[in-house]
This record gives C-alpha cells, structure tokens and sequence, in this order.
C-alpha cells in the first residue's frame, strides 16, 4: 500500500509549482511541531528532534501523500486465511503528508502492546522489516543507485512520523501537547524504542532492544493491544 501512495503522490515543495492538495493539519504545521517536541524528556529524543528539525527541507521536498492518520493494527483489515491487507479504515485524521512519515505504521505490525512491560517488538522483527523494505525498494526504483537516494530522506521522514504520532498526545481531538514522563509513560516506552529500531532502506541496522531509554509503564491502559491474523 506504501508503493502504491507513493506512484499516486504529489509534487513536494520545491518544484514552484500550485500545489495540488490541500495541506492539512499536521501537514501544514510540521515545523512548528518539531519545535514543541524540542521539551520532550532525554537527549536521544531531542537529538532525534535535532536531526528531523536539520532535515526538515529533504523530507518536505518528497512527494506528497494520502497518509492514514492512525495506522495501528486494529484499523488494518486482512483476510485470514491469506494474510492479505483488504482494507484500511477510520480515516478521520488522514491528510496529505510527505511521503514516508506514516511508515510509523510500520513499527506498529512489528510487535504488540502489553500492560506490564510496554511494547514489545516479535522475535522476527528485524527480518520482516528487511522483508518490507527489500519489496519496497523493488516495486518503486531502478536499482540503480540515484533512485535509492531519495529513501534515505524517506528514513528521515519515518522518524518524523514517529515523533509526531508518539511525542505529541491525541487528546479530543487536539494534538498540540508533548508526551510528559509519568503522564505518558506508554507512549514514551514507544516511542523511544521505534526510533531506536526504525526502518533502514537496505534493511535493520541491529538489534532495537540494544541502549533503549526506558520508562516506567502505566499498570492501565486505555486501550487493549491489537493483534494481525
């Protein structure tokens, strides 16, 4: 699906072009938000916020996609007895965003919520991450080393993702609050750990479970952990 919203994006930025979508909410606000994520606690999400803020000009010059606005297990459909994706649903907050951002959504099909110890990513996931990006990379470039360029930003963009669905706190319909330690400590657990293991081009770059920040996990939840058939 991530192959298919890429041929369908729109001209980034930098063409000068009348841009032909409308920018939503996040979309039309991603500078500002790195700079109210600049107050999240710890200094290795900061200096993810540092390099997403310095990289900001790549990301926004990628083609512009419809990107879903909670892409989590539970809002992916697939057919049980194949394994293949169906549909997507609850698109309330979907938006145009440059392309790579919702691959946060990758990381949420890589392992599962629990209680008393946080997310926890599936043995396999380092290869089924390769798996993803190997096919990716097949469906949508040359294989000649121009056309991989583009997806290191790509990398870049996924980190913006994350940061901004994990940092900042959905609240009724508002997302303008950064994620505080001992409020939010799920969503911090997460978020450091996605950052930690996010998608390289060529594949994972190494264990995720390795110098990971850690947060205490709330003993409740708002929500049950969702599972893939």
């Amino acid at each position: 699906m991530f192959a298919i919203s890429l041929h369908h994006g729109r001209p980034g930025t930098h063409t000068g072009v009348s841009e032909a979508f409308k920018k939503g909410h996040v979309g039309s606000s991603l500078r500002w938000r790195l700079d109210l994520l600049k107050t999240l606690p710890g200094n290795s999400l900061l200096e993810a916020v540092s390099e997403a803020t310095s990289k900001i000009s790549n990301i926004e010059r990628l083609p512009w996609c419809l990107t879903h606005g909670d892409l989590v297990p539970a809002n992916i459909m697939v057919d049980p007895s194949t394994g293949h994706l169906t549909g997507l649903i609850d698109w309330a907050e979907g938006e145009w965003l440059p392309f790579g951002v919702g691959l946060y959504g990758l990381e949420e099909v890589l392992g599962f919520g629990d209680a008393q110890t946080g997310f926890r990513f599936y043995e396999e996931h380092e290869q089924l991450r390769t798996v993803f990006w190997d096919k990716f990379i097949e469906l949508t470039t040359t294989g000649e080393a121009e056309s991989l360029t583009w997806i290191q930003d790509a990398g870049l963009a996924q980190k913006l993702g994350i940061l901004l669905w994990r940092g900042i706190a959905f609240e009724d319909g508002r997302i303008d609050r950064v994620v505080e330690a001992g409020r939010d400590d799920f969503e911090l657990q997460k978020l450091s750990l996605f950052l930690k293991a996010r998608s390289q081009p060529m594949g994972a770059n190494g264990s995720a479970e390795q110098h990971i920040e850690t947060f205490p996990v709330a003993q409740t939840l708002d929500h049950k952990p969702a599972k893939i058939l």
